[in-house]
């Protein structure tokens, strides 16, 4: 159930992020969205970077 709920998720949200980076191609450029594109996974490496670990969430619940 989980599983089809995520890949629901993400089809979907593909399909919208699709369709605004079409309307921003047809406002700038098709060449200035493809530059913006290299700085995706940059921001998504940065972001992961402030996920919580399992194991230190863990220790902390097991500690109370």
């Amino acid at each position: 159930m989980a599983s089809g709920l995520m890949n629901g998720f993400s089809v979907g949200a593909g399909g919208i992020g699709a369709f605004f980076l079409g309307k921003l191609a047809d406002v700038y450029s098709v060449d200035a969205i493809m530059k913006c594109f290299v700085f995706f996974p940059i921001h998504s490496a940065i972001i992961t970077c402030f996920i919580k670990d399992d194991h230190k969430i863990l220790t902390k619940q097991e500690q109370a």
